[in-house]
C-alpha cells in the first residue's frame, strides 16, 4: 500500500493528480479535509513510549498508515517558493517517525 497526501488547500490539481494515479489498496488524504494542528515543539513524541505526538488531531489517521505503507507520496503546488503551510505542518508532525 503507498500512502498519498495532498498539500494542497482545495482539491485542484495536485488533489486530482494524486487521485488519478493512485491504486484501490492505496490511501489518499487531502489535507483540505483534515483538521491537523501546528506542532507545539514539546517533543513528547520523542520521549514517550509510543513514539506518539501527544496532539489530538486528524494526524492520527495519517499515523496509523504511516505503519502500514510501503511509500509516502507528497505533491504540493508551491506558493512563494514553497509547499505549503498546511504540509509544512504535517512534515513537522512527522517528527515521531524520525530515527
Amino acid at each position: 500500500m503507498n500512502l498519498y497526501i495532498s498539500g494542497s488547500n482545495r482539491k485542484h490539481n495536485s488533489y486530482n493528480f494524486l487521485k488519478k494515479i493512485k491504486e484501490d489498496e492505496d490511501v489518499l488524504y487531502s489535507l483540505d479535509d483534515l483538521n491537523i494542528k501546528h506542532c507545539i515543539g514539546c517533543n513528547a513524541c520523542q520521549k514517550n513510549e509510543e513514539n506518539k505526538c501527544i496532539l489530538n488531531d486528524d494526524m492520527k489517521a495519517i499515523y496509523d498508515n504511516i505503519d502500514k505503507c510501503n511509500k509516502i507520496i507528497i505533491m504540493s503546488p508551491i506558493y512563494m517558493n514553497h509547499i505549503t503551510g498546511i504540509l509544512k505542518n504535517v512534515i513537522d508532525r512527522f517528527n515521531p517517525f524520525r530515527e
